[in-house]
């Protein structure tokens, strides 16, 4: 079977919004790998609201499933509803050094940093969890220490690329692993797919229901 994905998130009044934000669940075989969980912010139309935090409904009934939880950087719209979802699952949480630095005030202000496993992985690693493996790839952005993900699983590879910008010249030298991204395609086995085979690709487009 394909790997499927699933978007996990509250609709309010704009989807095609929501849709770009979110959780996005992994589930081959009936594990299940969540890859990051933020939170969304109020428009105009929506006095009163602070935060929109994701519906977790779809994974309360599988919490036994969840594997992990996998971050790609600090940004609140990747990590600010962690809180609300670390309680619920036992699987440790995967993110670089200062993204996990940045969540832990976070699982303080909730009590949950003695009761939540974070494993601080670093660009170049692969790491094995559960049924996946999980390969972190330095991405630029606007804040340091992101990370893009090439998920293997037994169906092929999910390739994420987190929130990213092509900056050659970034303030700590750190520049986007372009050479990482052309061995997952050189390594797909083109035109006989492998198990190494790129499934699909998820990349998120800020605003891409903006016209302007």
């Amino acid at each position: 079977d394909f790997v499927t994905l699933h978007q996990v998130l509250h609709f309010l009044e704009d989807p095609a919004r929501a849709l770009a934000e979110a959780a996005r669940i992994l589930e081959p075989g009936g594990r299940l790998l969540i890859v990051d969980c933020g939170v969304l912010f109020p428009e105009d139309s929506q006095p009163g609201v602070d935060l929109i935090l994701p519906d977790f409904d779809y994974i309360r009934e599988r919490l036994d499933q969840v594997e992990a939880l996998v971050l790609t950087h600090a940004h609140e719209d990747h990590i600010g509803a962690v809180p609300h979802l670390a309680p619920l699952v036992d699987g440790p949480i995967y993110g670089t050094p200062l993204t996990l630095a940045l969540l832990e005030s976070k699982l303080r202000e909730h009590g949950l940093e003695d009761s939540t496993e974070c494993v601080p992985v670093r660009p170049g690693e692969r790491v094995d969890i559960g049924p996946f493996a999980v390969e972190f790839i330095r991405v630029t952005h606007s804040m340091p220490d992101c990370v893009a993900l090439a998920i293997h699983t037994p169906v092929g590879v999910i390739v994420h690329t987190g929130d990213f910008k092509m900056d050659q010249l970034p303030l700590d030298g750190r520049v986007t692993d372009l050479n990482a991204f052309a061995r997952l395609g050189d390594e797909a086995g083109f035109p006989v797919p492998t198990a190494e085979f790129v499934r699909g690709l998820m990349r998120r487009t800020y605003r891409l229901e903006t016209p302007e």
